[in-house]
């Protein structure tokens, strides 16, 4: 009977992200799908291994095995098995790349030198941190040497700052949706002359304790993707976004955006949470317009925060908009997004 119980509820939690409501405890189900997966498949040893092969079992077997199934499909495309979706760079000039780290250092982490040596190990133009305060602002403010700031240290774990050796122009620190978590907005201009754009976001997550809907977060990925469209220019959003690779807000901001995935074809990079292997998921996260190719993606040792840093080197590439085919959004998923930011607005 234990083991029939257990294929109810596998059930339920594969099908309950399949209703397209906000709420927290719908959604939370979309992360662990590599997680249920395994699962599903341990069930389906049980059940051979334990019950006896009657109807209900074997309606039961052919259930569970249909959810794993999916939960593998949903999965799938951030394996090595998959076809990659941004393509890597060749002979790129290095003034026409961009080496980006995104670090969430949990606010009350004090571990400064951790972060510092890892910037002086991969040497990024670029660094987006998030969860700072004032102290963890100015001690890599003072201890790194970038001579480009955009920061809103803040309190509250929603702090932002972004150091680049790059020239920034046309920043803005934005409150989009919600009035205690800010954005960072800039044009970044490569050694090469040519400029991109540069989003950076950290909404809050799908918990009781942060928000108890999802309508916030979705609204402001969305809005964000809906920029980078009409802007129709070399682009990149990056941050932690409280949302997994391959949930249902993500897939469509890439569809509205036009934005690909680097992690699409190469693995899931993990980043959250360090101290629960088995309960990992994928939410660091920088997407990049068709304009460019992938040098470099790494998953970076802990800095006893909870999430790994991540580091990308993205090029820029006159052929990579010709060669890319970025997922498109169909006239519902169109009027899906523009519902779905009306709402978080």
């Amino acid at each position: 009977m234990t083991i029939y119980l257990l294929s109810i509820l596998y059930v339920v939690i594969t099908a309950l992200p399949l209703i397209k409501h906000d709420a927290w405890w719908l959604r939370i189900f979309e992360f662990p799908r590599s997680q249920l997966t395994l699962i599903g498949l341990l069930i389906i040893i049980l059940s051979f291994l334990l019950l006896e092969k009657n109807f209900y079992f074997y309606c039961s077997t052919i259930v569970v095995f249909l959810c794993v199934i999916y939960q593998i499909i949903k999965i799938a495309p951030y394996t090595s098995a998959y076809p990659i979706q941004m393509f890597n760079a060749k002979n790129t000039p290095h003034n026409e790349t961009v080496k980006l780290m995104i670090a969430n250092v949990y606010m009350e982490n004090r571990n400064y030198k951790g972060l510092s040596e890892l910037i002086n190990t991969y040497t990024p133009d670029i660094v987006l941190a998030v969860e700072v305060d004032q102290a963890w602002h100015l001690n890599i403010k003072e201890n790194t040497n970038y001579h480009h700031i955009i920061a809103k240290p803040l309190n509250n774990t929603y702090g932002m700052a972004l150091y680049s050796n790059y020239k920034l122009s046309n920043e803005t620190i934005e409150f989009l949706v919600e009035d205690d978590v800010p954005s960072i907005h800039t044009k970044v201009t490569l050694p090469s002359g040519r400029e991109l754009l540069l989003h950076c976001l950290h909404p809050k997550p799908p918990a009781p304790q942060e928000s108890t809907q999802t309508t916030e977060r979705d609204g402001e990925l969305l809005l964000v993707g809906k920029r980078v469209k009409q802007a129709d220019m070399a682009a990149i959003v990056a941050g932690d976004l409280n949302d997994v690779a391959w949930s249902y807000t993500t897939t469509l901001f890439q569809k509205i955006s036009g934005l690909l995935d680097p992690r699409i074809g190469r693995g899931m990079y993990s980043t959250f949470h360090v101290k629960a292997p088995f309960f990992r998921f994928p939410l660091d996260h920088a997407f990049a317009s068709k304009h460019f190719k992938l040098k470099s993606l790494k998953r970076l040792p802990s800095i006893d925060s909870d999430h790994f840093p991540i580091f990308i080197e993205f090029a820029l590439d006159n052929n990579a908009s010709k060669e890319h085919e970025p997922i498109t959004a169909s006239h519902s998923e169109k009027q899906e997004a523009e519902r779905k930011i009306e709402e978080a607005l």
